[in-house]
């Protein structure tokens, strides 16, 4: 039995090596390239010591060329009343950068708080115990507070998406996305018709 166990510790280990050797930007022959790790200084960072994290920087040194908002641009037409609700929408539009903040627990106060400094706020409920109701209680708490507010959902499925829709957020983070099909559907969940196939109250007598 001994055998196995061995087998997988030495994939596991196999793995693990090929998991730090593209994190840190080695070419998966182990050769260094021009200005790889052998010309880096500063304890292994890059840009001689500047403090750089491996593997670049936090963002793109200049933004795409088509501007920081193309995607939102694409999809709305120009002819749409402004300024959005979306605080952060709003700001792609203008080809701005957007912060944001993470919230993991109930904190009303907190919530309050850092949505006048940040332009979204998301709240973390893949990785966290909140319930769908203290989300929905701290949105209301400090509505229009300035932030958009957002959710991380636990999960894809398209009950979780509208759930989170419903109970105030504004924009939608779905995580464990693996392809575009699934991105399509998370899009199509999220979204009303004729773009999607959120549901609506139909009241009829």
């Amino acid at each position: 039995m001994r055998i196995p166990n061995v087998l997988v510790a030495a994939c596991l280990t196999a793995s693990l090596a090929m998991v730090l050797q593209a994190d840190q930007g080695a070419p998966a022959g182990g050769q260094e390239q021009a200005g790889g790790r052998g010309g880096r200084q500063g304890g292994g960072r890059a840009g001689g010591g500047s403090g750089a994290p491996i593997g670049g920087t936090l963002t793109p040194a200049t933004p795409d060329a088509r501007g920081w908002g193309w995607q939102v641009k694409a999809e709305i037409n120009a002819a749409t009343p402004r300024p959005f609700y979306n605080k952060a929408k709003e700001l792609l539009f203008q080809d701005k950068q957007i912060t944001s903040y993470t919230i993991s627990a109930y904190n009303p106060e907190l919530y309050c708080e850092v949505a006048k400094h940040f332009d979204y706020v998301w709240f973390e409920m893949q990785h966290s115990t909140m319930s769908y109701d203290e989300v929905r209680r701290m949105i209301l708490t400090c509505v229009g507070a300035g932030a958009a507010p957002m959710v991380r959902t636990p999960d894809a499925l398209e009950s979780t998406i509208q759930r989170v829709t419903d109970l105030g957020a504004i924009g939608v983070i779905v995580p464990t996305v693996d392809d575009a099909l699934e991105a399509r559907d998370a899009a199509r969940f999220s979204r009303y018709p004729p773009y999607g196939r959120r549901s609506s109250l139909d009241w009829r007598l």
